[in-house]
């Protein structure tokens, strides 16, 4: 048995290849998700209203949209079958398939 050299050294660049990316300990977005200004100026809106506005500005609005606008949207998840209740098939077209494609004539390019 021959005896193999293993190179415990990391030989990754801090930051990519350029250098200039991602460093470790350092955010990639140090200023954070940029604020909405609609939704920011309708939030300052509302905080200024009176109770009685509040109410009457909410009374115009569904039920369930009050609750989203607390809540926020409820969690949902959608589940795909086939006809048979099987899962569907997941069939991926490569550049081979693509060039027969288009050599039948059948191709609306």
């Amino acid at each position: 048995m021959e005896d193999v050299a293993i190179n415990t050294k990391s030989t990754k660049k801090l930051g990519g290849i350029t250098g200039k990316g991602f460093m470790p300990g350092k955010s990639g977005n140090p200023s954070g998700r940029p604020r909405d200004p609609l939704k920011e100026f309708q939030r300052h809106q509302f905080e200024r209203m009176t109770n009685k506005e509040k109410a009457e500005f909410l009374k115009k609005i569904d039920a369930i949209d009050r609750w989203k606008m607390a809540e926020g949207n409820p969690a949902s998840a959608t589940e795909l079958s086939g006809k048979d209740g099987n899962p569907l098939a997941v069939i991926v077209f490569d550049e081979s398939f693509k060039k027969r494609y288009e050599s039948t004539g059948e191709s609306k390019n």
